[in-house]
């Protein structure tokens, strides 16, 4: 919080109502205009309503017999006893409201003192506690021995889904303060990672511009600053750090934070801990270092690591096998230019330093991640994209061929992007407390930020255990407006992600710009726990307002409960396209470098068919697209859903040929003869030199017909030594992918061939993508058993 904001008695006037009436309205004018001062007025009244709350409400008494029967003897008359009462509550609401102000204000002087607690502190607080209740009488706490630790409860803690989430026992206020008053509650996050903010805390910053704050947003940023989760046991017990004790309603029992490992270091200060994430931490999020993740705030979590990778959710893929072109002539998928499994492969390869579950892995969005140089249509073209087909020897198997088609959507600069209508989506959850998570968020949103202009406009809208309108519909030249709104989020709270998207799509709805770009952006875990979180409906309710033209970009961020199956499928269903950012560079080439593809959809609902022509082709393997598989009848119903294309956006597709006359263990067996009808005869097209046509359906973005394309295939020959680089680097991707999904179809190229003509065919790479996919391959080179 800025320092200069306090230094304005005005502030403090206005928090605690002095400002005469004529003045407020002046100051409540200031607070619309300028963010900054808004997020600190909610700020510190969120405090110091729940501290007048706290401080005011009437304890319950627990008096034995011989206390009662000694206060009974006093003979105190109720007016005296009232008068009492009264006079205690008034300093009480006073002093903590002062103490709350001063927290706010001395919030940047503590944060750089060194978090340190000695066992005199711990005993001069016992001693106090002692005394207040030899003077008060029993009127205090009645809370099991720290010491007590419920197993059945701990258990409970590291389940991701079931029954609700524990609650946090957060007592530093009070125990501070000397008050000896009960504690307040709030929800623990369902990951165990972080102590939640309360839904309730959807609170306005006055009536100015983020007139809805994020349930996690600004009510707590100073208080929960203090707050040191996952600290020692010695530091637990503290007066002053209470906060890492659990308390569990249901059984009754207290439960201390898991302790910190022997190697963690003990102490390290207040600036350090709540400091902004390095590139590194973003780089590297917290994996390979166990300390690392154990200093962060909050640190609930008391599952290993492993576990917490495993919880990542993949929709199982069952690999395509080769078929007849006899039995199945037609082959029918739908268009993708999702890179999300490419990023995930090299999360797990490069950082975590372990070969990636084998439904994590994509084939086609492992080619589809790079760049191509393939040549876009002509400004003059008929169609938005232009396609281009090949076939090259297989080099995986020498016996087969390899068919590569290639789509090239039409560049657009800038300028020539239609008028925008974006609503950022942003889950601020618990389980999006991590360096890799909600920061990230921050800054890729800022990123895609630079790249607007004046026809553009920005809405931001929020969710955790409710979702709420963060910003209202804003041009995008207002940066500063839109900079402070993102940077004041914070994460907490349970995650109703289908209440955010609801709300998202009916900020979208109210400001659609008929001919323009429409979209919602997703970013999430897609942790989903509460609300609609079931695939199904949310998949429904995206199809509809994808069918008023209204589109979806999903951003995956995090891994360790990150549901990358329910992402990409409610991401295909939006008309949009899914990426996963891991990191900074990543956020750079999806918003930065891409953001005309990530933004503007050229052609939607892209559906590609291959006949073959049985007098060159036995058999055909499509490798990738398992979960883009169409039936041949979908291709001309206008009314299936398909894939989509961004402007300059390259789509490949791969297919492992076996050449007519073959002998193949691999082409599947010949069925019996037919007894009531004949296999259909060949045409005379199939005595050309043709191998296949390649056909394509697609509709234009605010369309609903779709119009046919259709491009004849002949095989010239072309050996793998004398293909392009951009085929033979395809190539090397597609066969990795295989290699890493343990395919029974990889043939007898090795990791190290993949590497040797990887290194071959990078090209320039000035993007360096392509050096990194070689230290990829090297890395699961290491890591095969």
């Amino acid at each position: 919080m800025s320092d200069p904001i306090w230094d304005d008695p005005t502030v403090t006037a206005y928090i605690l109502g002095e400002l005469p009436k004529e003045e407020a309205q002046v100051f409540e004018a200031r607070i619309q205009e300028d963010a900054e001062l808004a997020a600190v007025i909610a700020e510190a009244r969120s405090v110091t309503d729940r501290l007048q709350a706290m401080y005011t409400s009437d304890a319950g008494a627990t008096l034995d017999a011989s206390r009662r029967e000694t206060i009974t003897a006093n003979r105190v008359s109720p007016r005296m006893a009232s008068d009492r009462t009264d006079s205690w509550r008034v300093p009480l609401i006073l002093l903590a409201t002062a103490a709350a102000l001063l927290l706010l204000v001395g919030a940047p002087y503590l944060m750089q003192q060194d978090v340190t607690v000695s066992s005199e502190s711990v005993n001069a607080q016992s001693q106090i506690e002692d005394r207040t209740a030899a003077e008060f009488g029993d009127v205090t706490l009645q809370s099991p021995s720290p010491t007590s630790i419920n197993s059945e409860y701990k258990e409970e803690m590291i389940k991701m889904d079931g029954a609700d989430a524990p609650f946090a026992m957060d007592m530093d206020m009070d125990t501070e303060m000397g008050m000896g008053m009960g504690p307040r509650t709030r929800p623990l996050a369902k990951n165990n990672t972080e102590m939640s903010q309360p839904d309730s805390a959807m609170k306005g910053a006055a009536t100015g511009g983020m007139d809805q704050i994020s349930p996690s947003g600004l009510a707590e940023v100073e208080v929960d600053a203090m707050k040191i989760a996952g600290s020692p046991p010695e530091q637990q017990s503290s007066p002053r750090r209470n906060r890492g004790r659990l308390f569990n309603f249901d059984a009754g029992q207290e439960a201390s934070t898991p302790p910190r490992p022997p190697s963690a270091p003990l102490k390290k200060s207040r600036m350090q801990l709540n400091a902004a994430p390095t590139d590194s931490e973003i780089a590297s999020p917290g994996v390979t270092s166990v300390q690392q993740r154990q200093l962060a705030i909050p640190n609930m979590q008391d599952v290993s690591e492993q576990a917490a990778q495993d919880r990542d959710k993949f929709q199982p893929l069952t690999e395509n096998a080769f078929k007849r072109v006899a039995d199945a002539p037609l082959s029918t998928f739908s268009a993708d230019v999702d890179t999300a499994s490419y990023s995930k492969v090299r999360e797990y390869l490069l950082r975590q330093r372990r070969l990636p579950p084998v439904d994590a892995v994509r084939i086609e969005e492992l080619v589809n991640y790079f760049n191509y140089e393939y040549l876009p249509p002509t400004d003059d073209a008929a169609y938005p994209f232009a396609a281009k087909a090949e076939i090259i020897s297989c080099p995986w198997n020498e016996d087969h061929r390899l068919a590569r088609i290639a789509l090239k959507g039409k560049t657009m600069k800038p300028k020539e992007r239609p008028l925008s209508n974006l609503v950022f989506l942003l889950d601020t959850s618990g389980s999006m407390n991590s360096p890799n998570k909600l920061p990230l968020v921050k800054e890729g949103m800022n990123m895609l930020l630079s790249q607007l202009g004046e026809n553009d406009r920005v809405a931001i809208v929020v969710y955790a255990g409710s979702a709420g309108l963060v910003l209202e519909s804003t041009p995008a030249t207002k940066t500063r407006k839109i900079e402070n709104a993102l940077n004041a989020l914070a994460a907490g709270g349970s995650t109703n992600g289908g209440q955010g998207i609801d709300l998202a799509y009916r900020v979208a709805r109210d400001n659609f710009i008929a001919g323009g770009v429409n979209r919602v952006i997703l970013c999430t875990d897609g942790d989903f726990n509460v609300g609609k979180t079931g695939t199904g409906p949310l998949v429904r309710m995206i199809e509809k307002e994808a069918a008023g033209n209204v589109f979806l970009s999903v951003l995956g961020f995090g891994m360790g409960n990150h549901n990358d199956s329910m992402l990409e499928q409610i991401s295909g269903s939006g008309n949009g396209n899914y990426a996963f950012i891991d990191t900074k560079k990543e956020a750079q080439k999806v918003l930065v470098d891409q953001a005309n593809g990530t933004l503007v959809t050229i052609a939607k609902d892209v559906k590609l068919q291959i006949e073959f022509n049985p007098r060159m082709v036995s058999a055909y393997r499509l490798i990738g697209y398992e979960n883009r598989i169409l039936a041949k009848e979908d291709f001309n119903d206008d009314r299936k859903d398909a894939g989509e294309i961004g402007a300059g956006h390259t789509v490949t597709a791969l297919y492992e040929l076996i050449p007519a006359g073959t002998q193949d263990k691999a082409v599947p067996p010949k069925v019996d003869g037919l007894k009531y009808q004949t296999p259909n005869r060949l045409t005379d097209a199939a005595n050309q030199d043709e191998s296949l046509t390649l056909k394509l359906r697609y509709k234009e973005p605010d369309g609903n017909t779709s119009k046919l394309v259709e491009f004849p295939v002949i095989d010239n020959e072309t050996t793998f030594q004398d293909a392009d680089h951009d085929a033979r680097f395809a190539a090397a991707v597609a066969s990795f992918g295989m290699q890493l999904r343990q395919s029974k179809h990889a043939g007898d190229w090795s990791l190290q061939d993949v590497l040797n003509v990887a290194e071959d065919a990078k090209g320039e790479d000035m993007s360096g993508l392509r050096t990194e996919f070689v230290e990829m391959v090297e890395a699961a080179n290491n890591l095969k058993p």
